[in-house]
């Protein structure tokens, strides 16, 4: 959607005056007369322009783990057989995100084999991933995060756990002043969830994100 993209800027000439004897207001009055030109930033000597970095491009994906896909079969009944069969799966995965050309893919429900292949082909791109499965036993997923490199410099991983949290941090894991909250989070706790929190250098703007 339109609102979520940020606001463009844009700089607005307004004449100081409405007199039509000023070059601009004869302009405005002239039919079929070219628009005036865009006036150019102009430099003061001994001076730099300072220019906005690079766009970061940012993909969330949550890629359905396949174990996940066959224990809930009967949610995808209406899918043909080819969107359900996992190395057909993988394999459009693969062909996708690499398409996307993004700098950062932040990745949900990713399996071991699923990640390792993933690390395999987004190699060639210059892309690098970390990981950190889900807690618990029986949890088959975990979430990934893949950096463009040479851009990009993974400067530190922090791993959250928030079943752990739970334990350490009672009362940050479930503030008392919102129950739903604390509810949501105890869900999140129950389930092995996890996080991953990265700080990467961007060399194209010389700072951390």
């Amino acid at each position: 959607p339109l609102e979520r993209h940020p606001p463009i800027l844009a700089t607005i000439l307004r004449p100081s005056s409405t007199s039509t004897s000023s070059p601009l207001g004869r302009a405005l009055r002239m039919r079929g007369s070219r628009p005036p030109k865009k006036p150019r930033a102009i430099a003061a000597e001994g001076s730099t322009l300072a220019r906005a970095p690079p766009l970061l491009r940012v993909c969330s994906y949550n890629v359905l783990a396949q174990t996940h896909l066959e224990t809930h079969s009967h949610l995808y009944r209406g899918a043909p057989p080819d969107a359900l069969d996992g190395p057909t799966r993988l394999a459009r995965l693969i062909s996708q995100l690499a398409g996307l050309g993004a700098d950062v893919l932040a990745l949900q429900e990713v399996e071991p084999p699923v990640f390792a292949a993933l690390s395999q082909a987004l190699g060639a791109y210059g892309v690098r991933g970390v990981y950190k499965q889900r807690t618990g036993a029986g949890q088959p997923d975990g979430v990934a995060v893949f950096l463009r490199t040479p851009r990009l410099q993974l400067l530190c991983v922090e791993e959250v756990e928030f079943a752990a949290l739970a334990k350490r941090e009672p009362d940050l894991v479930v503030p008392p002043p919102s129950a739903e909250l604390a509810l949501r989070l105890r869900r999140q706790a129950d389930k092995g969830q996890v996080a991953l929190l990265v700080t990467v250098l961007d060399t194209q703007s010389g700072g951390e994100r």
